[in-house]
């Protein structure tokens, strides 16, 4: 077992036991590397439940060779409608092990308005034995109808304590204060983060688990995830729910293009552009 999420595995354990597991999940994961081994570990609990060749199954999933489970990842910038079609077609007649199969949608928020329908449409008729695990880093992203079908878990690491995000606190002050004249304060204040990748990804990452944060105080919930109460308090915005999720969603895509070959102060007045509604960018 990942020790690191050892309460949320502890709680499948206990679905299963008492026969509650549900027929979908969205995994909310703000640590996007560890996001699909979750996905199958909880997928390998699932498919060796009261199975005796629990061995066999495990080494199948790690091979990637296991017929009741398939994982849908993004083909090209968006996942398809027919990658969805396609889980269907295969899960539509009954396992031959006639015991539970799943399917695993990688970072859901990739799913357009096409594919998204199909989805939901094999959502509202839920099989027995068909489970769906969906993972993002921000269920807010994900459209209402979708949402509402599933058990949302926003998952923590046991290693995660209070961080240390004052420097994320500094660039959103800066940001939310400036919006779109905002890049020369940022580039003054950041001019080393601005010159590597690990370093304004890093920020990058920080400032979505703040915005996660004050979703959390937007509710009037007090068990955040990653910051305490004396640093939310210390960002001077006062965004409803549906911006901070927003921003989020926006931080998220800009931590993707770190992946192209782009000039970092570009990305980060992308960033500001997407955020405040530049219509360069809109």
């Amino acid at each position: 077992m990942n020790t690191k999420y050892k309460d949320f595995f502890e709680n499948i354990d206990r679905s299963l036991n008492h026969n509650q597991l549900s027929h979908a999940y969205l995994l909310e994961i703000i640590d996007q590397d560890d996001q699909l081994d979750i996905a199958l570990e909880m997928a390998k609990k699932i498919l060796t439940f009261n199975r005796d060749d629990k061995a066999e199954i495990i080494n199948q999933i790690d091979h990637n060779i296991c017929e009741d489970l398939k994982i849908i990842k993004t083909d090209g910038q968006f996942i398809k409608k027919e990658q969805i079609i396609e889980i269907q077609n295969q899960f539509s007649t009954k396992s031959l092990t006639n015991n539970k199969r799943v399917y695993i949608i990688e970072n859901a928020t990739k799913l357009n308005k096409s594919s998204a329908n199909t989805l939901l449409k094999f959502l509202e008729e839920p099989n027995d034995d068909i489970v769906a695990i969906l993972l993002t880093q921000n269920k807010y992203s994900i459209i209402p109808t979708i949402l509402s079908r599933c058990m949302c878990i926003t998952i923590k690491s046991k290693d995660n304590t209070t961080s240390d995000v004052e420097d994320a606190i500094k660039f959103i002050n800066l940001i939310e204060k400036y919006k779109i004249k905002s890049l020369p304060y940022i580039e003054r204040e950041f001019s080393d983060t601005l010159e590597e990748k690990e370093k304004l990804s890093e920020l990058l990452q920080k400032c979505m688990l703040v915005y996660s944060d004050l979703i959390y105080l937007n509710f009037n919930l007090e068990n955040y995830l990653y910051t305490d109460n004396k640093q939310l308090k210390d960002v001077n915005i006062d965004n409803d729910y549906l911006i901070n999720a927003s921003r989020i969603k926006v931080i998220s895509k800009c931590i993707e293009y770190l992946n192209y070959n782009i000039n970092y102060k570009v990305l980060v007045d992308k960033l500001i552009s997407m955020m405040f509604g530049d219509e360069r960018y809109v």
